[in-house]
């Protein structure tokens, strides 16, 4: 089925985990750490460049939308997009809203594989189709053969606004989320509005550990921020070499400050 998020794993070992005198793969313990991946929402965004229909755009929020009735499938904004977090339609989902029957065609074929018998739904929701209640009716169901990608809920958001517009009053922040960050039981996705300085989302945007997906490598200026992971333990002898850097390098004794460094800090002091 169609999905606008996935989560990339990333393994590595962990100190003391390869057993004495193990070569290759041959490991005791790996640490994972999760990276949920979806539209960067980038500020030079390279899939609006090829699209030759203008299909993708950007709205006055800075959001990278789709335009679905302008899609023409040339797929080239898949090709260029550096996170490869866009996906073709290749089904006709509309087609799910009309229950099983004639479940035989190519495009409902999957209906026949969705289990209802000993489910604990109740008899009136097994009466209607579960692919018809997946459906989202605040979201036009998109055609076969056009792409789509996250939005990050563009039909909230737009609520959002129609709120504030009737209520004469700006909404407090975290009164709108998305759906991944308000089904996320760890709490581990935050969304809210950068240009607000007193919103949540931009204390994390800010932290020292905060990083952007492969933005200095292409300068794609995305609005998603991530936190490298932290683990609590202690640090290998490589680490602390990087980190405090190792003594009696360069004719260095430990214990000892460099000529130039000793000249420095005795400058600061007087």
């Amino acid at each position: 089925l169609m999905h606008w998020i996935r989560i990339d794993r990333y393994y590595s070992d962990t100190p003391g985990a390869r057993a004495e005198g193990a070569e290759g793969d041959d490991v005791l313990d790996v640490e994972v750490a999760f990276l949920p991946v979806m539209c960067q929402q980038c500020g030079q965004a390279p899939c609006e460049e090829v699209c030759p229909a203008m299909a993708t755009v950007h709205n006055d929020e800075g959001i990278n939308h789709m335009i679905y009735n302008r899609c023409i499938g040339t797929r080239y904004c898949s090709n260029n997009c550096p996170y490869k977090v866009r996906r073709f339609n290749w089904y006709e989902y509309s087609k799910f809203r009309a229950g099983p029957i004639g479940s035989d065609s190519p495009l409902r074929r999957i209906v026949k594989n969705v289990k209802t018998d000993l489910s604990t739904s109740s008899q009136a929701e097994l009466s209607r189709h579960p692919l018809e209640m997946m459906l989202n009716p605040e979201v036009t169901v998109r055609s076969r053969g056009v792409m789509e990608k996250c939005n990050f809920c563009l039909q909230r958001t737009r609520e959002v606004r129609e709120r504030e517009k009737a209520s004469g009053r700006r909404l407090r922040d975290g009164e709108v989320t998305t759906a991944c960050a308000q089904t996320c039981p760890t709490q581990a996705i935050t969304f809210g509005d950068l240009y607000d300085p007193e919103a949540a989302v931009n204390a994390g945007a800010a932290a020292a550990h905060g990083y952007k997906l492969l933005d200095e490598e292409l300068n794609t200026r995305p609005a998603v921020t991530y936190l490298a992971k932290v683990r609590n333990r202690p640090a290998t002898a490589a680490e602390l070499a990087q980190l405090i850097g190792k003594p009696g390098q360069a004719g260095e004794k430990a214990g000892e400050k460099p000529a130039a460094k000793a000249a420095a800090s005795e400058g600061v002091q007087r």
